[in-house]
This record gives structure tokens, C-alpha cells and sequence, in this order.
């Protein structure tokens, strides 16, 4: 028998025994991971980590702090571990700012939610002329807006791209917008979407409950306090139209704040997200993410 570490709670996982070392991700709640050994913090004789083996790579983890225990030691079949540890962020080059992207809100102010009958408020660059009766600003549904959002703020796309973009209008298991993002050359493709958070930059997200049951979104921030994302989309759950879903509209709310995480009504949390919308499709897109914390903060 081997001894495996059980998840009571997702907490993360860092470098070294300690906080101020990288960060590696999160460990899920109820999952095991092998075990290696054990250590007392060196600034804090209360706090005691845990060393895990995460599919041949060590990672630290806090078992308990000042008498909460976030872990728990158990025997497992030698060879058992199922690593889901949230992986670190694909790097990419910041080709664009977060104002390329505010300039464009106003143009979202006034839609309200439509799943069929979406319009085009600004046609996607590079589609210029050739969306006929789609355009128009009464109504959005997401894909219509984050395919008109993206590469007016990112760059041209072609119309391989938009049907790619367009659930029904592709393969399935295509990669949707994210894919056509990636290879119009504005995102980076995340490689193991199903093991990542929205951590530091900002993502183009398509998931679906079951095929072709979907939804595509932006996200914007993430709260690894309590796992809560900040999603920029065309909605009716919470919100009618464009906005910042359990916030409010844009035409309500155009800033969320640096506090967003605390504003929610319904609060949206990846780890939930995850487990209602099990296939997702994720790039990170080529904005420098530190414009956008600083466009909440002003």
C-alpha cells in the first residue's frame, strides 16, 4: 500500500513549502494525490505542508494551519493518482491593451438577449460587407457578440474563422471560437482546458453541457480566494444582453471594480462551471492583462 493525500478542500499548490513561492494551480477537492513527505513551515511552526507527487512533478501543498486541516493522509493502491492540479497559464506576447476592448462596449449598451436571432453591432474585422442582415444592434446571443467583440479589439479573421466560431456551423469538437482564434494569431490555445483556471489573463471560453448545448464567453478575472470568475458575455441569466454575468448589464454596470468577487448575486465559480459545462475549449487571448486590473482600479 501507498500513502495518498486527500483534498478535504481546493487549496493551491505551490513551488516550495511556502506561500511566496510559485504558485502551481489547485488541488480538487476530494481527489488523492501521492505522497512524498512532510515539512513545518520554516517562517511558521503552526503551519505544515505536504509534498505531493504530481504525475512525476512535486508540488507543495498545505496540510493544516493553526488547527484547520485542508488535508488528510489515507493508503491507496501503489500506482493510484488522480492529479487534477489547475495548470499554470500558457505564456503568450501581449499584442493589445484592455482599451482596445472598452472602446468597443458602447456599441454593446443597448442589445438585449436573443439564443436566435442575434445581431452584429459591429461586423467582425475582416468580414466587412459580408453579413447581410445579420448586423444590426437590437439583439445578441454570445456567439454573435464575442465573434464580433474579439477581433475588432485583436485583429481580421477569415470566414473559415466565423464558421468555425458558429456551433452549427461546424464540426463538432472543432475548438469553436477559441480554435479560430488561435489560428487567426490573436490567442494562445490553453493545451489541458478540463485541468485550468482563468488565471492571470484574459480567456476566450466555449463549453458546453452536452453538445451542441454551449455557451461562449470571455473571462476577464479570477478570484483564487474563492474560485469566482468574472465573465464578460451575451446572456439572460442575470443579465439581459451584453455584461458582466451575476453583476448586471454594461448598460448598468460598466466597471465591475477591483471587487467584483464580492458584487455577485449569484456568484459564478470555475470549479461549478466545470462540473455543469464538462467539455470546454479555452485560448488565452493576446491582451496584456495587468491594462484590465488596472482599468478596474481607476
Amino acid at each position: 500500500m501507498t500513502l495518498m493525500v486527500l483534498a478535504k478542500v481546493s487549496i493551491p499548490v505551490f513551488s516550495q513549502p511556502s506561500t511566496s513561492s510559485s504558485r502551481l494551480g489547485k488541488l480538487s477537492a476530494g481527489e488523492r494525490y501521492p505522497f512524498y513527505s512532510e515539512q513545518v513551515d520554516a517562517a511558521d511552526a503552526n503551519t505544515n505542508w505536504y509534498k505531493l507527487d504530481l504525475k512525476g512533478s512535486p508540488g507543495w501543498a498545505v496540510e493544516s494551519s493553526y488547527a484547520h486541516d485542508y488535508l488528510d493522509l489515507v493508503e491507496g493502491a501503489q500506482g493510484e493518482g488522480n492529479v487534477s492540479l489547475t495548470e499554470a497559464p500558457p505564456e503568450c506576447e501581449s499584442t493589445a491593451v484592455w482599451g482596445d476592448i472598452t472602446a468597443l462596449l458602447p456599441r454593446y449598451l443597448n442589445q438585449t438577449y436573443s439564443p436566435g436571432g442575434g445581431q452584429f453591432p459591429i461586423e467582425p474585422k475582416g468580414l466587412e460587407g459580408k453579413l447581410g442582415s445579420a448586423v444590426g444592434t437590437k439583439y445578441t446571443n454570445c456567439s454573435c457578440f464575442t465573434v464580433s467583440m474579439v477581433p475588432n479589439a485583436l485583429g481580421p479573421i477569415q470566414w473559415k474563422h466565423y464558421e468555425w466560431w458558429q456551433v452549427f456551423a461546424t464540426a463538432k469538437g472543432s475548438g469553436y471560437g477559441p480554435a479560430a482564434a488561435v489560428d487567426a494569431g490573436f490567442a494562445t490555445k490553453v493545451p489541458n482546458p478540463k485541468r485550468a483556471a482563468p488565471v492571470d489573463g484574459i480567456y476566450l471560453v466555449q463549453d458546453f453541457t452536452r453538445w451542441p448545448k454551449g455557451h461562449s464567453y470571455i473571462v476577464c478575472d479570477f478570484d483564487p480566494a474563492t474560485g469566482r470568475f468574472l465573465s464578460l458575455e451575451a446572456s439572460s441569466w442575470t443579465i439581459n444582453g451584453v455584461g458582466w454575468k451575476g453583476i448586471g448589464n454594461l448598460r448598468a454596470v460598466l466597471n465591475p471594480g477591483a471587487d467584483w468577487a464580492a458584487k455577485m448575486s449569484r456568484p459564478m465559480v470555475w470549479a461549478d462551471r466545470r462540473s455543469d459545462y464538462p467539455e470546454v475549449h479555452m485560448a488565452r487571448l493576446h491582451v496584456d492583462h495587468s491594462t484590465f486590473r488596472r482599468w478596474l482600479s481607476a
